[in-house]
């Protein structure tokens, strides 16, 4: 990610994601995330590692960072706001329990920015996380395209959660 990217992400998704947890976010993780326990006991701490989202105990995201917890925050975020753009599914479906959330940390230790990378790729390849197949990823869209496409990955992302969650 280059400099302006992370500084953009930094001010748009990974501060206002830890602002919120700080500011009743805790709150809302405890009651609509089955295994929350990990996260609030490492939030904050540097544990570089690998980690996932799961809908419905379908595999929905894989991601590495050097504070797992904070970035799983930051998807937790993401589920409370905005989680048919992010992944398909309606605030009411998360509200009503009919999407169970899991996040976990798969793998931590892992010092080397490369290797951590090359391990994120491996567990995506592994576990196929629904929300990073081809043309449901924005990495995946052209910076020319990304206003319409985004609206075109919103839709398809809905249709892809419905039927892999059985919505």
């Amino acid at each position: 990610m280059s400099n302006s990217n992370f500084n953009w992400y930094l001010k748009n998704k990974y501060n206002p994601a830890q602002d919120w947890y700080r500011n009743g976010g805790k709150n809302w993780i405890k009651q609509y995330i089955n295994n929350y326990d990990w996260v609030i006991k490492n939030y904050d701490l540097i544990n570089l590692g690998i980690y996932r989202v799961t809908l419905n105990n379908v595999t929905a995201y894989v991601g590495e960072s050097v504070k797992v917890s904070n970035r799983l925050v930051v998807h937790a975020w993401h589920l409370a706001n905005e989680p048919e753009k992010y992944y398909g599914v309606l605030p009411d479906e998360i509200k009503n329990n009919i999407v169970q959330i899991n996040m976990e940390c798969i793998e931590v230790g892992i010092h080397s920015k490369s290797d951590r990378k090359q391990k994120e790729f491996e567990y995506i390849k592994k576990l196929n996380p629904f929300t990073q197949m081809k043309n449901l990823n924005d990495s995946y869209i052209s910076k020319d395209n990304k206003r319409y496409d985004s609206c075109i990955s919103k839709v398809y992302r809905r249709n892809v959660a419905r039927k892999i969650l059985s919505l």
